[in-house]
């Protein structure tokens, strides 16, 4: 049976923290953590998930206000604050919403953010142009008059392998020290519409023993929308942006060749 990435029992959101946690470089951290000094107001992590970058941030010493709508994403966050020192439990808190009612969020805290985070291709779960949409002009109203946004997209091109049908990525195999368990996860790209730019993946979960012998396996469904430089430069200007830096990694190196994206916005009213 097939089931929704980051559906209710999912395993996408039960084993993130061991996968996709293992394989983020300590540089996105940095990175984040970088642009956040200095600024007056929390932080608001837009798809914060199981808070990995919030809690990153709130050790850092910044408040931050992590969103999601996934239940068991938070359910996995809430336990991580739960277990967290006094000083981290000050500055985190949760709300769970819609990333496209981030403002109406904000609205009801009474507050806009000096900076606004929609990390790890969050982006590029919005499938159509409405919500693209909804989540840039919420993303505009949230912002203080000095804020700025930072949003790292999938800006897949026309030679990337990941838009081939039957494309499989390496299988990623996680050894977990201290327990009678692995895991592993492999991508399958199933199905590419290249007008509308939305590729469907199937994401094979496997529990395995210290053998790598696979004990329960699962499939689920990911479907992710792309974007081109050119693509989201008018969508920025559309909805009252102006793109501060085009980058092509947590290095801060700018972008210089087709492929993913790291954008650094702000409100052409920007002070």
């Amino acid at each position: 049976m097939t089931e929704p990435y980051y559906g209710q029992g999912s395993f996408s959101a039960a084993l993130y923290d061991l996968i996709d946690g293992a394989l983020c470089p300590e540089s996105e951290a940095s990175f984040y953590r970088t642009l956040a000094i200095g600024g007056g107001t929390p932080i608001l992590d837009i798809g914060a998930g199981t808070g990995r970058l919030t809690f990153a941030l709130a050790e850092a010493g910044h408040e931050v206000i992590g969103l999601d709508l996934s239940d068991d994403m938070l359910a996995i966050a809430h336990r991580k604050l739960e277990a967290a020192d006094e000083a981290v439990k000050r500055r985190v808190s949760f709300i769970q919403a819609d990333i496209c009612q981030a403002d109406v969020c904000a609205l009801r805290l009474g507050r806009r953010f000096d900076l606004a985070i929609a990390p790890f291709r969050v982006f590029n779960f919005l499938l159509n142009d409405d919500d693209r949409s909804r989540f840039l002009d919420g993303l505009h109203r949230l912002l203080s008059d000095n804020g700025r946004a930072v949003l790292d997209c999938w800006g897949a091109c026309d030679n990337d392998s990941r838009l081939r049908p039957a494309h499989r990525n390496p299988r990623v195999l996680i050894n977990l020290e201290g327990s009678p368990f692995n895991v592993a996860r492999t991508f399958k790209s199933n199905q590419v519409d290249q007008e509308r730019k939305i590729a469907q993946f199937t994401v094979t979960y496997e529990i395995l023993d210290k053998e790598n012998r696979v004990l329960r396996s699962k499939d689920e469904v990911l479907e992710l929308r792309w974007c081109t430089s050119e693509e989201m430069r008018a969508l920025f200007t559309r909805h009252g942006f102006r793109v501060v830096a085009e980058l092509g990694g947590f290095d801060a190196t700018p972008a210089t060749s087709p492929g993913d994206r790291i954008w650094i916005v702000e409100p052409m009213t920007h002070r």
